[in-house]
């Protein structure tokens, strides 16, 4: 299982002096917001939030797991607060489960956001 965090070191060296030293006294996760349970914090400028922990499907599902296994995590991990899913280029029958299991959950589609990476076989820009 793929764990994926979107706390970084350069949004604690984008905040003030003042929000750094309260964020060190509340020993707070760089970047996120505080408060009890998960901790969230807005991507970029785009004002979207995301919770600072997410869940990585792509060497789990769809790799040997019953679709009930990846259901019981899948929830866990939302009800934990967790709004970060990632397909990372999983094979295409990761996706499709993790596809079909948030549509048989029913939750509001703008309650989590799911990512992914697109690689096109090419050579870097160097």
């Amino acid at each position: 299982m793929q764990v994926s965090i979107a706390c970084t070191e350069q949004s604690l060296r984008s905040r003030s002096a003042e929000e750094r030293a309260a964020a060190a006294a509340r020993k707070e996760t760089p970047g996120c917001a505080a408060g009890p349970g998960m901790k969230y914090r807005n991507l970029g400028r785009s004002g979207l939030r995301v919770s600072c922990l997410g869940l990585g499907v792509r060497g789990t599902f769809g790799a040997g797991i019953s679709d009930e296994a990846a259901e019981g995590v899948l929830s866990a991990a939302y009800e934990s607060g967790v709004t970060l899913f990632d397909a990372a280029e999983a094979s295409g029958r990761a996706e499709k489960m993790l596809g079909n299991i948030l549509r048989s959950k029913g939750w509001r589609r703008s309650s989590y956001v799911v990512t992914t990476r697109v690689f096109w076989g090419g050579q870097a820009d160097r």
